[in-house]
């Protein structure tokens, strides 16, 4: 009889010890999910069309401490911060044109919701320039106008990855298609051309940068001038005379109070033709044709967290964040 009582009394003791381990493993694999971090510049985090349209749209809101911002707009130092999990990162600020995504094993997340209004980059002038120099928009439209996707994804992994100078991507880009050597002529300018700081900035800064020194013009490079604020207050006040720009910022960013259709920045032409207008109207500056290529905002994650959660859209990154 003791002997059965014991056998019952260890059997009920092994039992509850199972369920004991059990509730261990669960907490511990709660533990396991790592709280979302993201790596982005200010810019990403502050501006209305960023992080906060993402926010807004998904129904989730990120903790100040689960924001990682830097002073640099340069996506390959965010996305490769989210690739190592610098600082417990595993979420990055990324472009449309990145070149370093894949390098890195990064995932895109999908944007069902279609948040993001088109981004598509156009070099922009002071119309004092064009009215002295008309030929520039013939001179820089047809390269712009081979840009697509992929040609930036390449020109931008020549120097996010590669480590090329942007000035020495864009000579190459240019003498491969056939832009360059230009026509030359009589010394023309001088005209000051700067560029934001992030990898695709500079690229496209030097692309017009080479186009306008082919023609003869004396040019003064001033890429990589600041993020978009400093960028367009350099061109306002007359410190630079041109740069490349995205047409969406003109109605989400410079001219935000304006009454505009949302319907307007989900259509590529529409979004352009607005952003050319309202420049001109408002502050003299004229918008040549834009390249094909979209560089909207994005999120990027590493694959295997995208893989290990099923995290592969931001709805999906919003459930996960909300802990779904």
């Amino acid at each position: 009889m003791k002997r059965w009582l014991a056998l019952v009394l260890a059997a009920i003791l092994v039992a509850v010890a199972l369920v004991g381990c059990g509730q261990d493993d669960s907490a511990d694999t709660e533990e396991e999910r790592p709280d979302v971090k993201v790596v982005g510049s200010q810019e990403f985090f502050d501006r209305a069309d960023a992080m906060p349209a993402f926010e807004e749209a998904y129904g989730f809101e990120l903790a100040d401490e689960q924001k990682i911002a830097l002073a640099t707009g340069d996506t390959a130092v965010t996305e490769k911060a989210a690739a190592e999990g610098t600082d417990g990162a595993n979420a990055a600020m990324a472009y449309g044109t990145d070149g370093t995504i894949a390098a890195l094993d990064l995932v895109v997340l999908g944007d069902p919701k279609g948040v993001q209004p088109i981004y598509q980059p156009a070099p922009i002038f002071r119309k004092a320039i064009i009215d002295e120099y008309p030929q520039i928009p013939m001179l820089l439209e047809p390269a712009f106008a081979m840009l697509d996707l992929q040609v930036l994804q390449s020109l931008n992994a020549k120097v996010a990855i590669e480590g090329t100078d942007p000035g020495a991507v864009a000579q190459e880009w240019l003498e491969s298609e056939g832009f360059l050597p230009g026509a030359g002529g009589d010394a023309k300018g001088p005209i000051v051309v700067g560029s934001k700081i992030d990898i695709e900035g500079p690229v496209l800064g030097e692309i017009m940068i080479k186009l306008l020194e082919g023609d003869g013009f004396e040019v003064t490079d001033k890429t990589r001038t600041g993020a978009t604020d400093v960028v367009r207050k350099a061109l306002l006040a007359g410190e630079i005379d041109a740069y490349p720009e995205y047409t969406a910022n003109a109605i989400t960013v410079f001219y935000a109070d304006e009454a505009i259709d949302p319907a307007v920045l989900k259509d590529a032409t529409m979004t352009y033709e607005e952003a050319a207008r309202l420049d001109l109207e408002k502050a003299e500056i004229v918008w040549l044709a834009p390249a094909p290529a979209n560089n909207t905002w994005a999120v990027a994650v590493p694959r295997e967290f995208s893989e290990k959660y099923d995290v592969k859209t931001l709805q999906d990154w919003a459930d996960y964040i909300n802990g779904k």
